[in-house]
């Protein structure tokens, strides 16, 4: 079997209005950059936006960039404006509170994600890809590598999840499975998010 080789490839691109953005291919995964949202999208989605980067109706790249300052958004309430006190491990979980931006409700359940230790699938370096670069915006681990993590509904139908200082957004079914069951192990949402938000910290990193 022939091993393939990741590919990375980038490149940028300015609206014909005043918007900026770049596309982004890392391996087999393709993102979207604008501003402070680093979205992932389909490889469909890269190829219409790099073919088509007008923004009109039904355009892929609007919808790519709504999608953007939607995030942008939720990142700003969430994370700049850091509101209320982290808990402490010992705080009942999973926490429920309410914030409102834009005449927008947001409901947010914090959770505290785990490792099931007895999963072989679970590897060590899969853990440490999760880096956090503000220790101020960071939720504290615990020396087995536990941390809190948020689900947020928005009241206009999107979902959202944060984990430190890093917002993504997420299908409402990855919303339910991750409140019903927030453990690390093998084809889990809680992992699959869990490395969806590491090559995202990587990119942003890279930016």
């Amino acid at each position: 079997m022939t091993a393939q080789t990741a590919v990375t490839h980038d490149q940028s691109f300015t609206y014909t209005q005043p918007k900026s953005a770049r596309l982004l291919q890392r391996g087999h995964h393709y993102y979207y950059c604008s501003g402070q949202a680093v979205l992932a999208i389909s490889q469909a989605e890269y190829q219409q936006v790099a073919d088509n980067p007008q923004l009109y109706y039904f355009s892929t790249a609007l919808k790519l960039q709504q999608r953007a300052q939607r995030l942008t958004q939720v990142q700003q309430l969430l994370v700049d404006a850091l509101p209320g006190e982290q808990p402490s491990p010992q705080a009942t979980l999973p926490h429920k509170y309410t914030l409102s931006q834009d005449d927008i409700d947001y409901e947010i359940v914090r959770l505290r994600i785990r490792q099931n230790k007895a999963d072989p699938h679970l590897r060590q370096e899969d853990l440490d890809l999760l880096q956090h670069n503000n220790s101020d915006y960071a939720y504290p681990h615990s020396a087995e590598h536990n941390y809190w993590a948020e689900v947020i509904r928005a009241a206009n139908g999107f979902y959202y999840y944060r984990i430190g200082d890093t917002v993504v957004d997420i299908s409402k079914d990855d919303y339910c499975r991750v409140i019903q069951n927030p453990i690390l192990y093998h084809i889990s949402t809680a992992l699959y998010l869990h490395r969806r938000i590491a090559r995202i910290n990587a990119i942003k990193n890279g930016l």
